[in-house]
């Protein structure tokens, strides 16, 4: 995986970002996270997460055994979301480090004063490489699209049922101009 910050010095990067990582302070941390805020509430990104999960989740299933397929699916998630922040922020990926130093920073109990938009972006970040939570919300999206689905087939029912309410209408307004017709040709031929 790639790190937030380059290597400058051909060092081992993942120390170095880690290091870098450990002396950020509070201010900085809420920068952060209101950078990646703003890269995952973008319409881009909204609009991309939207189309992969949708593309996605009708492969999944409710069972207690995951398909390894689910979980390459989860991986390019992960990697598509890192890519994307990485280069809304101007850096080059990867979101392990900086998960495990928002944890450490939590745990000490650092009041990070966070907006809303970094409330949910760190959620984000902290929730985004858990595989089940993952599959709940492939889940929950299979579950909304079928019943939107349902819900257009009933639609569809319905301009069906009034469709041929109508036709029945139109031949019981028919039969009756028929029978009229009928009953005139009677009385002319009658007389």
């Amino acid at each position: 995986q790639a790190c937030w910050i380059k290597s400058s010095s051909g060092r081992d990067w993942r120390s170095e970002q880690r290091q870098l990582i450990d002396q950020m302070g509070p201010e900085e941390v809420r920068v952060l996270l209101a950078d990646i805020a703003a890269a995952v509430r973008s319409e881009g990104f909204r609009e991309w997460s939207d189309a992969y999960i949708d593309g996605h989740c009708f492969e999944f299933e409710d069972v207690e055994e995951n398909a390894l397929s689910w979980m390459d699916i989860h991986q390019t998630y992960v990697g598509h979301c890192e890519n994307y922040i990485a280069q809304c922020i101007g850096t080059a990926g990867g979101l392990q480090e900086l998960n495990e130093a928002l944890l450490e920073l939590l745990q000490l109990g650092d009041d990070l004063d966070l907006d809303e938009a970094s409330v949910e972006c760190l959620d984000f970040i902290l929730t985004l490489g858990d595989f089940l939570s993952f599959k709940d919300t492939m889940l929950a999206r299979k579950a909304l699209r079928s019943i939107e689905q349902w819900e257009l087939l009933e639609q569809e029912i319905k301009v069906k049922e009034a469709s041929a309410e109508l036709e029945l209408k139109e031949l019981e307004v028919l039969r009756m101009q028929l029978e009229a017709a009928s009953a005139s040709a009677l009385a002319e031929s009658s007389e």
